[in-house]
Parts: structure tokens; C-alpha cells; sequence
């Protein structure tokens, strides 16, 4: 299948407002979708659009929609950024009805139900996405049935429905690395970092009940990438031309001997770079 992953924070993109937010709040590679994208090409034909590096207006994001014909449009979606998010939905279906739109992202998973209220919406993700995305492409490729797909939102004789996350990636490194050649990489930037920069995470989930922050089902189960792997996954990022790399866990200090030790690895092998915790 072809595949494309859409990230669309502004709706109705006005290119020279745009490009003035961009210079005063930076521009951060959506990490999310690219650990999707790394996990679907290896079966599947992915692109990756990212309207908010590349400024793209909505003229522009409909040529590229149709430039590369997919047969799936999925959108990362948080809260402020929602009514963005069902620009594209919308915008997928007005150049074709059979292109599936499918939603996923933090939104989804606080509002799934209402989400899929919109005609232009086929499919909603709830939970990680690298467990639920290549499931429902298997459902759409008539391998399993709707019904038996994690995670997923969906309608049915009228009714939307829902099925429980049940599963989560366990062993984090088991993951490929995010797909960040399928980013515009060299575009994103901190007004606090050199550029090119990109985030990096090397846990997921959080132990802690701050009132402000949203946890889903899986958030509060901590897991860890091993020094190694987030080394390797450095490495990776420095053959790129990356200058800097910002840590954007949850609470990437919370295991200090951990850290003691991806610290040493950077040191063994030599490793030359600007690096920040975001804690």
C-alpha cells in the first residue's frame, strides 16, 4: 500500500505567518509518525509530509497529496492542534473518497468517539501506534477482521466503535529507529540549538500524577531503550549532519545509573555533539 503520514499543526496555512511563528518557536521533527513510517516501509511504500517545516500552503499540500496517489492518509493530531488535523482529513477525501484518512496521536486517545464523528474520518489509533497502524493495514488487506484490530476506532451500520488497546511495545529496542530520511531534517530547529537539531528519546512512559499532563492506558508503564541502542541511534543522527540532539523523554533523569551509562558510551566511542535534557 501506499502510505502517507501527515503532520499539519496550522490550519489554513498562511506561508508568511507560518515561517514568523516558525523563527520564534522552532520547528521539532515529529517523532512520533517517523517511528510509524520506520515500522510500515518495510512492507509498504511510506511518505512522510510535514506542513510545518516545509510551510507548505494548503495548495501545496493538496499537490502533494496527489503527487504521490496514497491509498492511506494518516494524521498526527494533539488537542490545539485538532482542527489542523481534520483540514487534512477533510482536504484526502475531496481528491478522493477512496483515499482511508485515519486519525492518531494524544487527541485520539482522550476524545476517540467524538473524532470519528466527521464524514472525512474513516479510522482512529488509540495507543502506540507502531502496535495498531500495521494491524489495521492488515484488516484493510482482508488478513485479519476490524473487529480484532487493538486499539482501533471505527464505524459500523452507523455506530462508531471502539476496541481497547491491549497491547504495547515492550521491548523498545526492537523498534527500528525513527525514519528521519523520510523527514525534511535539516529544517528543524530550536532558537535554543544548533541546526540542524532533532530529538531523541530513549524511554517511554512516567511514573509520576502531575495534574497538568495527560496519561493513556500505556503511559505510566516505564520502559527503556538500552545505552547502546540510544548510542547507536546517536551515531546515526551525527552521519546525518545533525549538530544537536535534545532528549525529549518524559523524565529522562528518573534512572541516574542509566544515564551514567549512555554518558560513558558517547565518551567510549568518541562521540562529538551538543546535547539537552528536557526534564
Amino acid at each position: 500500500m501506499r502510505i502517507l503520514l501527515v503532520r499539519h499543526h496550522k490550519p489554513s496555512i498562511n506561508t508568511r505567518l507560518s515561517e514568523n511563528v516558525n523563527r520564534i518557536q522552532g520547528v521539532y521533527p515529529p517523532l512520533g509518525i517517523a517511528y510509524v513510517a520506520a515500522i510500515l516501509e518495510e512492507e509498504h511504500d511510506v511518505q512522510i509530509l510535514d506542513t510545518q517545516a516545509l510551510n507548505l500552503t494548503l495548495d501545496e499540500i493538496k499537490k502533494s497529496i496527489r503527487r504521490f496517489n496514497p491509498d492511506i492518509v494518516g494524521i498526527t493530531c494533539m488537542t490545539p492542534t485538532i482542527h489542523a488535523s481534520l483540514e487534512i482529513s477533510k482536504l484526502a477525501k475531496e481528491i478522493s473518497k477512496d483515499i482511508i484518512t485515519v486519525l492518531g496521536g494524544p487527541h485520539m486517545s482522550i476524545f476517540p468517539k467524538e473524532t470519528l464523528t466527521y464524514d472525512h474520518v474513516d479510522f482512529g489509533v488509540v495507543g502506540e501506534g507502531e502496535v495498531v497502524f500495521p494491524q489495521l493495514i492488515s484488516a484493510l488487506e482482508g488478513k485479519k477482521k476490524i473487529k480484532d484490530v487493538d486499539g482501533l476506532v471505527f464505524k459500523s451500520d452507523g455506530r462508531i466503535k471502539f476496541n481497547p488497546p491491549k497491547r504495547y511495545v515492550k521491548d523498545l529496542d526492537s523498534l527500528p529507529f525513527p525514519a528521519r530520511h523520510l523527514l525534511p531534517y535539516k529544517k528543524y530547529f530550536s532558537i535554543h540549538a544548533d541546526r540542524p537539531f532533532t530529538t531523541l528519546i530513549t524511554s517511554r512512559g512516567c511514573p509520576f500524577n502531575c495534574a497538568y499532563c495527560f496519561k493513556d492506558i500505556f503511559s505510566r508503564i516505564m520502559r527503556f531503550r538500552s545505552p547502546k541502542n540510544v548510542v547507536d541511534e546517536i551515531e546515526v543522527c551525527l552521519k546525518m549532519g545533525i549538530k544537536e540532539i535534545w532528549f525529549y523523554d518524559d523524565v529522562f533523569t528518573l534512572d541516574k545509573k542509566r544515564v551514567i551509562k549512555i554518558c560513558s558510551e558517547i565518551i567510549k566511542r568518541g562521540l562529538k555533539f551538543r546535547w539537552t535534557a528536557v526534564t
